[in-house]
């Protein structure tokens, strides 16, 4: 029997990282876990947002994650205990989801080493093993979404970007560059398709509601998306953003409803972020609209790419109330489009913005200026929107 030597690097690291995968991780987010387990252990997924130990504020389908981890550890201390290994489930989703891109829309010669710039960059690793937040399950379910779309598979990319508006709200922000590939290919997408699309999604939505539906209290599934704006009223959690270039020291404490001008500081930060959007989104808007009149037009996947790594930038960097976690989505972008282009510096630059970000939330170790890490960040954005003005001038695809 033939050995495929990429599926036993690919297996063999996924092995690596899990027993080299650090216990410790960010307490208050460990402690979220660990509570919200328990609860869920002793009183049912249904009645997750009922815990007033440490509050609810995520969307349901990490709770389904926390609910299985619950039973699967059985008891209050082993909870406690173990609660590391919830990185591994996220580990896992994240190296499927790269392994995915990299045989869709990576050249077959650089899969592997495609494959590794990811896997062996602290930038795009210290979300899940060090932090041990979720980001970048998110991102993969984000991004692949996107990809499949792309290649045809609508089912599927539903229902992935479903999970991803389930898993965490901010995935609302990508859904333009969704919909406006799905608007060009509408015409050439058959209706039964679209119906199963449409009975699939609702399915898989009724499907992960349905305990709170049956508990009658389906309004907390959606109330806990209510409060995602204001819920921690600073210019800037740990985020070093634009803000950090207008603004001496940490922001953690500075309110964003001061105002400056007319408005207040968190109004200024959803202007600059709906401007610099729609900077970032106008290639594919154009696109989208030659669409309807040219059957033929359709937007290559690196300028899709382009534009999902800079609609999460400009979130990140102009509006205010960002935790310093929010750019990482920006590095499954940018690292497939390096694969698509070779082109590796907006992922390279974003990679240490982000890895230096969030190494500086957790301590001062690095003990770098704010205002470099925003400089980086700013850096890897202006490098991003002329390659993006480049390939849409050139109306090139790399892959196909």
């Amino acid at each position: 029997m033939k050995i495929n030597k990429e599926v036993i690097a690919y297996i063999l690291m996924l092995f690596l990282l899990c027993v080299l995968c650090p216990h410790d991780q960010f307490v208050s987010d460990a402690r979220a876990w660990s509570d919200w387990s328990i609860y869920m252990l002793h009183n049912g997924y249904a009645h997750a947002y009922d815990c007033n130990t440490t509050p609810v504020n995520y969307n349901p389908f990490y709770l389904i994650v926390l609910r299985l981890y619950a039973g699967l550890m059985g008891n209050d201390d082993a909870i406690q205990s173990h609660i590391f290994m919830l990185k591994f489930f996220t580990l896992f989703v994240e190296w499927a989801g790269v392994i995915y891109l990299c045989y869709t829309i990576s050249d077959k010669n650089n899969r592997l080493t495609n494959f590794l710039f990811c896997f062996l960059n602290i930038g795009f690793l210290y979300n899940t093993l060090i932090w041990g937040q979720i980001d970048g399950m998110l991102s993969a379910f984000i991004i692949c979404s996107i990809v499949l779309l792309y290649r045809g598979n609508l089912v599927l990319s539903l229902l992935l970007f479903i999970l991803a508006l389930n898993t965490k709200l901010v995935a609302i922000f990508y859904l333009p560059v969704w919909g406006l590939l799905f608007i060009q290919q509408f015409r050439n997408t058959p209706y039964r398709k679209m119906i199963s699309a449409f009975i699939a999604g609702v399915s898989l939505q009724v499907l992960i509601l349905l305990p709170f539906i049956r508990a009658g209290n389906l309004y907390q599934a959606f109330a806990v998306n209510f409060h995602a704006v204001g819920y921690y009223k600073y210019i800037s959690l740990a985020a070093y953003n634009f803000w950090h270039l207008i603004w001496p020291g940490k922001l953690d404490k500075a309110t964003d409803m001061a105002t400056w001008g007319p408005w207040t500081y968190r109004q200024w930060g959803f202007l600059l972020f709906y401007i610099s959007a729609f900077i970032a989104l106008l290639p594919l808007l154009r696109d989208t609209w030659r669409s309807l009149k040219q059957k033929a037009i359709r937007t290559s996947v690196a300028t899709l790419l382009l534009c999902g790594g800079l609609l999460c930038l400009c979130f990140f960097y102009f509006s205010t109330e960002m935790h310093e976690r929010y750019s990482h989505t920006s590095l499954w972008f940018f690292a497939g489009y390096a694969f698509v282009s070779r082109r590796w510096a907006p992922f390279i630059l974003s990679s240490i913005a982000v890895f230096l970000n969030m190494a500086m939330a957790c301590s001062e170790v690095f003990a770098l200026q704010y205002k470099l890490i925003s400089v980086i960040f700013a850096l890897a954005m202006v490098i991003a929107f002329a390659d993006l003005y480049r390939a849409s001038a050139d109306r090139g695809d790399y892959a196909d």
